[in-house]
């Protein structure tokens, strides 16, 4: 598989890039505090709001009437009654409804609907700067990436060892973006042989899609525990690789991996597992470290409220 070009390399160079054009999202109850979570850390940041297309279940379209926590257009599709109320853990240890792995499977493949839908539902003129899929256990420290004109499909490596990829996958299936209507049909077909589930199937679409056509972008975007204690390198090492360059206009929160202001961290806030709060702590501490800008502030009172509720 080849080598592409990262977010930091293009985008220090002259050529143009564009905003996605719209948002899409998942969420069943399960996942109401994270979704509460990513649509409050991204208003933050963000001050020109694009549509999120959500598929959801009933519980979730509920907390949204109550709520009203995104201020942007929020486009609805009550998709996922049949997950309700289920964990990822859950839905594993249940059989899957259309002959797959396990429900699970099933729940994964429910993100290429998802992004054929919000793409069918955009203008031609305006799908061309494509939908960007996020899961929503992404907590945003920065603005919502760019993506280099003429790219079709972007991805996210999880840069992590040989061991683990050849096991999840080259690609996490937490982000990605595409502007061709054909993709998430490809995506699903890919997804029915996959090593694992929907995210291993994203080499498919990768190997699939010409060298000028498909970026991935850098360590700065969907930065994620694995990245840190799962990489080719030691955690030290990893950690050794953040900093702070404090941004005047407050564009992003001042932290920095390998020089680039990180845009997104993926982290469940409320984890089960060991892991997961290590990296959540390590966090917390770089962040509590800035709390003099008044976004950083923000961000820490969002997480503070979600806990205290």
């Amino acid at each position: 598989m080849s080598s592409h070009l990262s977010t930091s390399s293009i985008l220090s160079s002259s050529i143009q890039v564009i905003k996605p054009a719209a948002i899409a999202l998942l969420a069943n109850d399960a996942a109401i505090y994270d979704l509460s979570l990513f649509l409050a850390s991204f208003q933050v940041w963000n001050l020109e709001l694009p549509p999120i297309y959500l598929y959801c279940s009933s519980g979730v379209l509920s907390y949204l009437d109550t709520n009203e926590p995104y201020k942007g257009k929020l486009i609805v599709k009550v998709a996922l009654d049949s997950y309700a109320t289920l964990t990822r853990a859950q839905m594993e240890a249940l059989p899957s409804k259309e002959g797959l792995s396990n429900l699970f499977h099933d729940f994964t493949e429910e993100k290429c609907g998802l992004v054929s839908w919000a793409l069918k539902s955009l203008p031609e003129d305006v799908r061309l700067r494509g939908v960007l899929f996020c899961d929503a256990d992404l907590f945003w420290l920065g603005q919502m990436p760019s993506i280099p004109e003429g790219k079709t499909l972007a991805l996210s490596q999880h840069m992590i060892r040989q061991r683990d990829e050849d096991r999840y996958g080259m690609y996490n299936a937490g982000l990605l973006w595409t502007n061709q209507l054909t993709m998430p049909d490809a995506w699903k077909r890919a997804c029915k042989s996959s090593r694992f589930f929907e995210q291993a199937a994203l080499e498919v679409l990768a190997d699939s899609t010409s060298e000028k056509e498909l970026y991935e972008f850098g360590s700065e975007v969907n930065y994620g525990w694995w990245r840190m204690f799962q990489g080719t390198k030691s955690a030290d090492v990893q950690k050794a690789a953040w900093s702070v360059k404090k941004d005047s206009d407050q564009t992003h929160s001042g932290l920095t991996v390998y020089g680039k202001p990180v845009r997104c961290i993926h982290t469940h806030w409320n984890p089960q597992d060991n892991v997961s709060l290590a990296f959540n702590l390590w966090m917390l501490e770089r962040l509590k470290g800035l709390k003099g800008q008044s976004k950083v502030q923000a961000l820490l009172q969002i997480l503070s409220t979600a806990q205290a509720n």
